[in-house]
């Protein structure tokens, strides 16, 4: 099986757009298309600077996949320039492009960026290698018929997969012990660990990435599982002086919790890691007695199977993305670029609403949460005390189900 194009866009944000630059300035909304004949693969982005904001050069870089540098220049265009083609290209290689925006506005100069690999007539990809299928044990027996269909919808997709169903009892360095001695085994093609259920949850660190000082202290870390190099230590940190919201983000010496605020000097996530976890969700439940942690895991398996083959509700709906965030919030343009949708659909495919009303309204392939909150809250959009009538809890699950947690 061949393809005619393979498209993937990224988009990256510099620190500017955090002062009040719109996202739709300094990141460039790249997409391509393959030509066959004559051999050419066609970059566009559009050209819609905010009132006041010039656009100075455009300029294009080119590399293989795996080069770890960009090299040289492409092509250096104008700043009015909505394009370019790219013929000296060969059917079956993908390239990866790189789209740098010189650009000003009041007197401040900054860059956009935005990436998309793309190709002619490029081979499906029959062979990813191995994954490491971690199921929490107490879920093998309730959703063995669904854990069977997801391990066959993984083999159809190229991986081999390799499950290990894990006691609930163990802790995170034990599980990482098992995912080490399969990765060294074959490292060649070990290359992704699935995590299916409450399986252990790493915490590292003395940090409070949301800002707030009472949650200074260790986070969730699954990195940890991706690392098989690093030295991880459980000696350093001791946050007993800090008055917490929550002892989740407790971290003294010995306490099974790391000590590393990033990924350490001598590791390397050589793994990808993913996590389907269910765990503490009761609110589901409340409304619904079927919706368990076993029930909620049960039903995204089967979303899950049905959006890989394009069964129903995902043979109908439209390609576009919900970001729950406060229409005109600056960062939220930002995310409806840089999040997903707008990178997975097109130019303008997100629509940002707020999540309750938008959710029941309509249905979207991609969804994105941004705002303040707190453990079981989002501001403006979703909150745990209220779904007693199962009003906020109904949304989670909408008609089509798309937008289920």
């Amino acid at each position: 099986m061949r393809r005619v194009v393979l498209l993937c866009v990224s988009l990256l944000l510099t620190l500017p757009v955090l002062a009040g630059i719109p996202g739709v300035d300094v990141a460039v909304q790249v997409s391509a298309r393959g030509q066959a004949a004559p051999a050419a693969i066609i970059l566009s982005w559009p050209l819609t600077p905010s009132a006041g904001m010039a656009y100075h050069a455009h300029t294009v870089y080119r590399k293989a996949a795996h080069d770890t540098t960009w090299g040289t220049p492409l092509a250096t265009l104008a700043g009015t320039a909505a394009g370019f083609t790219d013929t000296h290209v060969t059917p079956g290689v993908g390239y990866e492009y790189q789209v740098i925006r010189d650009a000003e506005a009041d007197g401040l100069t900054f860059h956009g960026y935005g990436y998309v690999y793309a190709g002619i007539g490029l081979a499906a990809v029959e062979r990813r290698g191995t994954v490491l299928l971690l199921v929490d044990a107490r879920q093998a027996a309730p959703l063995r018929a669904e854990l069977a269909q997801l391990a066959q919808d993984l083999v159809g997709d190229g991986w081999q997969v390799r499950r290990h169903d894990i006691d609930p009892t163990l802790t995170d360095k034990q599980v990482k012990a098992l995912i080490a001695a399969d990765y060294h085994a074959d490292p060649a093609h070990v290359t992704a660990v699935l995590l299916l259920g409450h399986v252990a949850v790493p915490y590292s660190g003395n940090i409070a990435p949301d800002g707030h000082p009472n949650h200074q202290g260790a986070w969730p870390a699954d990195m940890y599982y991706a690392d098989m190099t690093g030295t991880w230590t459980d000696i350093t940190v001791d946050n007993t002086a800090i008055k917490l919201r929550t002892e989740r983000n407790r971290n003294v010496p010995g306490d099974g919790k790391w000590d590393q605020d990033h990924l350490p000097v001598d590791g390397a996530a050589v793994l990808a890691v993913g996590r389907v976890d269910m765990h503490n969700l009761p609110t589901f439940a409340a409304v619904d007695p079927t919706l368990t942690e076993t029930g909620l895991l049960r039903r995204y398996l089967d979303k899950d199977h049905r959006y890989r083959h394009g069964l129903a509700p995902f043979d109908t709906v439209r390609p576009r993305a919900l970001l729950g965030a406060n229409p005109g919030n600056r960062r939220a343009d930002i995310l409806a670029m840089g999040s997903g949708g707008d990178a997975l659909f097109g130019p303008g495919a997100t629509d940002t609403l707020k999540w309750t009303p938008a959710a029941t309204a309509d249905s979207y392939t991609w969804g994105f949460g941004y705002t303040v909150g707190d453990f079981t809250s989002l501001n403006g959009h979703y909150r745990h005390a209220h779904a007693g009538d199962g009003a906020d809890a109904r949304h989670l699950r909408h008609r089509d189900g798309l937008l289920q947690r």
